[in-house]
């Protein structure tokens, strides 16, 4: 069985499902092409700019949890697409937690 937090799509495709404008980013196109009705694009999270904001946006990845410089890359570029008044939601992965291959835990 698949770890949750690997499965493509997880959360974007039920909340575009649910009537949602979501864009997902990935930088693996294959990721992406598991992705059911969200706009897409190809792209490393640290160097995003859209040129738009919105009211959420969702970090959910393992990412934040990687060496202090890339953490600040993905903090701005949330800063950088959040709307004045809009929420950021962060998956933030306790370092001493292991997951066991295999595991569906998140």
């Amino acid at each position: 069985m698949r770890c949750a937090r690997s499965i493509p799509g997880r959360i974007s495709s039920p909340l575009a499902a649910a009537g949602f404008d979501v864009v997902a980013v990935d930088e693996s196109p294959a990721m992406l092409a598991a992705i059911a009705g969200a706009r897409t694009v190809v792209a490393r999270v640290e160097d995003l700019d859209l040129g738009e904001t919105f009211d959420v946006v969702l970090l959910l990845s393992h990412l934040v949890n990687n060496a202090e410089h890339e953490r600040r890359q993905l903090l701005a570029t949330v800063a950088r697409h959040l709307a004045t008044d809009g929420i950021a939601v962060i998956q933030r992965l306790d370092p001493a937690h292991t997951f066991a291959p295999g595991s569906t835990q998140v």
